[in-house]
């Protein structure tokens, strides 16, 4: 059994068998690691001994720039959506895999220093301890009294006991022989420069985590108090469109006017809630969320929750979706009806998000006291925005998405990933000329350069006809024409959707053209492009066209094949039939 499927199997609890170990999970990183002891810097080195190339330090851990990429390669990879098709998503969709696995790596340099706060040491006797590796004894009691505290055991239950219970999971071995089968492959992994900083980082997880977990004990009460849940009633002015924000704003306004003079907070969410009805039988106004006080602390568009006393409402706020007023209609506790079948498992449940809690606490006070510093810029920025993203929307939110994008418009195209900051510049403008407070033409400019920067990387019609649109108004024919030529030549698609950009390409052409922006010697260069085009799309058809007729023969022939083959089974089936001696007879046909 492998380090990563014991972790599976018996200390992180995979399928929720025994532990919850940490509810972001063990990073695997794969890097090599500087093996001297006495270093207080954590640093990555190849296979040659030579020091990785690093993108960011948070604290004491340099993190290298081959880590965030595989980290940014697994968030793409876990969002299951296709390479090809997440190339051709809009930038906010594409930059969701980037943010978030320069995010998790980062933040694996903070739960190494909040562990390091906790005692943790960096030496290979700390990291078996921790690990619970030392010996064959520490290895099968820390096993045992996990799988009594998880209730799958009782508190009487002995080593046999659980070897028993995980019988399955060690098929054919006993308990003696995984763990030297782990000890083995973990001290040949410490010695592995390429392996030593995963186990590192994994095993500060597990120090934390399970040092948390000792000093939780909830009672019967508690844990059923963890059921308790807040009702809530929102009244949801949605941001539609590019000016929605000013509509959103006014019509929250207004509701919220008719709440302070004496409406009831049902009548006026019937009338103005733009949230989905739930059941078409009731009104909206019987919408209710029942949300967990763990939740109500951690999301940003409820938080307001907190400080309403049972019946009152908020003012309108600025939210993910627009402007919300909420109510508080007070606290429930809603038990699970297998709570006494299941008790065990619910306060394991209990100590996991209590644990969560504590580790959330821990990971605040580290990013106050220790900021990252990064060697690559579009990292940077990729890494503000996914904290942006989290934070109340408001002034110092707009205030931040200013500075990320100043940031990101720093960076040139020489640097390391400017493809990235092309994506974080785009994002973040868009964001700024789509607040009612904006002023639109002051941050035009700006606009229209992050979109002429984006398409200089990833093609895009409806970012480059509207930088076109921008030339044209200036009357810059040099601008306005080769940005069109550009888009002509990279339409390489002739489905459906390359034939309308086509037709609108054309029609754009012909726009500027009117404008007097063309001269005799462009419009010939446009019409010779045009005409490879409509050529190329001509011999698409005859291919795709060729490829059916290919498949439908082979198709056809599959399936005389297979009517053959039916037919050559059910003639020998008979003819074997006949040779055989009838029912009930043991003697050959004479």
């Amino acid at each position: 059994m492998s380090i990563s499927s014991f972790q599976e199997k018996f200390i992180k609890g995979g399928c929720g068998k025994f532990v919850l170990l940490f509810c972001g999970g063990a990073m695997v990183i794969g890097m090599a690691f500087s093996n001297c002891n006495r270093a207080s810097k954590v640093s990555a080195t190849d296979i040659k001994g030579n020091k990785e190339r690093v993108f960011a330090t948070v604290g004491d851990v340099e993190i290298p720039v081959s880590m965030v990429e595989t980290e940014i390669d697994r968030a793409n990879s876990n969002s299951q959506i296709p390479p090809d098709v997440l190339a051709s998503l809009p930038p906010e969709y594409r930059l969701q895999g980037i943010s978030s696995g320069v995010f998790q790596t980062v933040q694996a340099g903070e739960v190494y220093e909040v562990a390091k706060r906790q005692g943790f040491k960096n030496d290979d006797d700390f990291l078996m301890k921790t690990l619970h590796y030392t010996s064959q004894t520490d290895f099968e009691n820390y096993l045992l009294s996990r799988a009594k505290k998880g209730g799958q055991l009782k508190e009487s239950a002995t080593i046999k006991d659980f070897e028993e219970l995980v019988k399955s999971d060690l098929k054919g071995k006993t308990l003696k022989d995984a763990y030297a089968d782990q000890v083995k492959e973990v001290n040949s992994a410490l010695k592995d420069g390429k392996k030593r900083m995963e186990i590192l980082l994994y095993a500060a997880q597990f120090f934390v985590a399970d040092k948390f977990q000792q000093g939780i004990n909830p009672t019967d009460e508690e844990v059923k108090k963890g059921f308790e849940t807040y009702e809530i009633k929102r009244i949801l002015s949605k941001t539609t469109g590019p000016s929605g924000d000013a509509a959103a704003k006014a019509k929250a306004d207004k509701a919220y006017a008719e709440l302070k003079a004496g409406k009831s907070f049902e009548d006026v969410m019937d009338a103005y809630t733009d949230d989905m009805q739930r059941d078409p039988k009731k009104k909206k106004s019987e919408n209710v969320l029942n949300l967990s006080q763990t939740q109500v602390e951690s999301l940003p568009d409820f938080k307001t929750v907190l400080k309403l006393q049972p019946g009152t409402f908020s003012e309108p706020e600025k939210v993910t979706e627009g402007y919300e007023i909420l109510k508080y209609v007070g606290k429930k506790v809603d038990i699970p009806k297998d709570y006494e079948a299941k008790k065990s498992q619910y306060r394991q449940q209990n100590i996991s998000q209590q644990v969560q809690k504590l580790f959330k606490a821990e990971i605040e006070k580290v990013e106050k006291d220790i900021k990252p510093t990064f060697e690559v810029k579009s990292y940077e920025a990729a890494y503000r925005y996914q904290k942006a993203m989290a934070m109340t929307p408001g002034p110092a939110q707009e205030q931040e998405f200013r500075a990320i994008f100043d940031l990101a418009k720093s960076v040139t195209s020489s640097e390391e990933k400017p493809e990235i900051a092309a994506m974080v510049q785009i994002i973040t403008i868009q964001h700024l000329y789509d607040q009612p407070t904006a002023d639109k033409p002051k941050l035009k400019a700006d606009r229209i350069g992050a979109l002429e920067n984006y398409i200089g990387f990833t093609e895009n019609w409806a970012y480059r006809k509207e930088v076109i649109d921008a030339y044209k108004e200036k009357g810059d024919k040099t601008k306005t024409f080769d940005l069109l030529l550009t888009g002509l030549e990279k339409n390489y698609k002739f489905d459906g959707t390359g034939q309308s950009t086509f037709g609108d390409m054309s029609a754009k052409f012909t726009e500027i053209k009117t404008a007097g922006l063309v001269s005799a010697e462009q419009e010939k260069q446009f019409r010779t492009k045009q005409d490879q085009w409509t050529k190329d799309k001509k011999q698409y058809d005859l291919d795709q066209e060729r490829l059916k007729k290919e498949k439908a023969e082979d198709d056809k022939k599959q399936a005389e094949a297979a009517k053959k083959a039916a037919e050559e089974a059910k003639k020998n089936g008979k003819s074997t039939g006949s040779t055989l001696a009838p029912t009930g007879s043991n003697e050959p046909k004479k």
